[in-house]
């Protein structure tokens, strides 16, 4: 195993932390869909093909969910990359970490009412992080190319 700087632990702590919180989505979505089910809010005939007929507040779990599949997927490469380049510095792990408080505060925005404005100023906060986590990353690759 390769020896990893603190702060590629810590930036590797902050996509695992992602990872585990999308796997608390994942249940938490699954026990409000049983749950809808069971009160016979919905049924199985009515969700089989498409998620639509789920009850708003179920459906936004359900989104909430799915989203964690979306602009993270990029945040997981960046953090490889970073991780591969050698030690990626403690403004690549504070980027991050600011990255998953704003997967997270969207996520519950979106469970918590789904005020659209707040939510959308959260994804936009993460897309923010994101994208200065690919300029550093982008920017670091430069630097090892050029000297």
């Amino acid at each position: 195993m390769a020896t990893l700087t603190a702060s590629g632990l810590v930036l590797i702590l902050a996509a695992t932390t992602q990872i585990v919180f999308t796997l608390a989505l994942i249940l938490f979505a699954g026990r409000t869909r049983l749950g809808a089910i069971r009160r016979g809010e919905v049924h199985i005939r009515d969700i089989a093909v498409s998620g639509e007929g789920w009850p708003p507040a179920v459906r936004a779990v359900g989104n909430a969910m799915n989203n964690q599949f979306e602009t993270p997927t990029l945040f997981y490469a960046l953090v490889a990359f970073l991780v591969l380049l050698g030690d990626p510095g403690w403004i690549a792990a504070l980027i991050a970490w600011g990255y998953v408080g704003a997967r997270i505060g969207h996520a519950v925005v979106y469970i918590r009412g789904n005020h659209v404005p707040t939510r959308f100023r959260w994804f936009f906060a993460g897309f923010l992080f994101l994208a200065a986590l690919a300029v550093l990353t982008f920017g670091i690759i430069l630097l090892r190319l050029v000297s």
